[in-house]
């Protein structure tokens, strides 16, 4: 279970330096300049240290450095296409434009790290804690009393919880706006209107309340989220642009956090919890 909850560490640092450390202007910049590439791979070198930097293993570095090469390879290879293919304007290239899109793209990407990440577990059996790990334990614990009835699994399922969360609400964001691509080129002011930060803003509480419905198995409540949504946007269904729009943005976006839902429910219930309520041993 050790192995599975570094696992676990390495893809919340992961989620935390694509989504939250590198910002928009970074993941512009690194398609140009190769040093900004380096950067952000050396980003996720550091995050993936400090998130286990309670851990003393010089093995777990070196999977550590493994991952961020990774990272660097497979980003590489996705700009690579996106210049060469995607966005090169060439013709004869279309057949293949049709088949990889820049969202599919962005989602085999995000696979194949997600891969490489869960690839690790092998070789992380045996890695204990190090002393100040031991020390933080042992404080917390002395500080918490009831913490010292959380296991190793319970810490397992709440770092994936956690990192279900981080990701319908940045990772959702990115997969919506490039699934309403074809809609925010549009000159259409009701629909760009709705683009701005507020927009973005009602996606992501709206992913992470369904989210939480799904992990709660009150999939009924979730007709109710767009129901709410769909009475607050009346008086635009106007625009038969913006009904496409908000359509295919609010799908999108409910499908984000039902799929990510379902996939946590399925990881706890595997490991034989209620997935009501993860920490239903700590209140029996």
């Amino acid at each position: 279970m050790g192995a599975k909850l570094i696992v676990s560490i390495f893809i919340l640092a992961h989620i935390i330096a694509d989504f939250i450390i590198q910002d928009d202007r970074l993941a512009k910049r690194k398609k140009k300049e190769p040093k900004s590439l380096l950067l952000h791979s050396f980003m996720v070198f550091i995050t993936l240290f400090l998130f286990t930097s309670f851990y003393a293993s010089q093995r777990l570095v070196i999977i550590q450095f493994l991952i961020a090469v990774s990272h660097l390879v497979i980003d590489y290879i996705k700009i690579s296409i996106e210049d060469k293919v995607l966005h090169s304007g060439k013709n004869n290239l279309n057949w293949i434009k049709n088949i990889i899109t820049d969202i599919r793209l962005f989602i085999i990407d995000q696979i194949l790290h997600l891969i490489i990440l869960i690839g690790t577990y092998t070789f992380l059996e045996n890695i204990r804690l190090n002393f100040v790990g031991r020390y933080l334990n042992n404080k917390l614990i002395e500080l918490f009393p009831i913490l010292d009835q959380i296991t190793v699994k319970d810490l397992y399922i709440i770092i994936l919880v956690i990192s279900g969360y981080v990701l319908v609400w940045k990772f959702g964001s990115i997969l919506v706006r490039l699934t309403l691509d074809k809609f925010i080129s549009k000159d259409n002011d009701i629909i760009n209107a709705n683009t701005d930060n507020p927009g973005e803003l009602i996606g992501k509480l709206e992913r992470l309340l369904i989210l939480t419905l799904v992990l709660g198995r009150d999939y009924s409540a979730i007709s109710l989220v767009f129901a709410a949504k769909s009475v607050a946007r009346f008086n635009n269904f106007k625009d038969k642009d913006f009904v496409d729009y908000y359509i295919v943005g609010t799908l999108a976006s409910v499908l984000i956090g039902i799929v990510i839902g379902l996939l946590l429910n399925l990881i706890i219930g595997l490991e034989g919890y209620d997935a009501r309520f993860i920490f239903y041993d700590l209140i029996q």
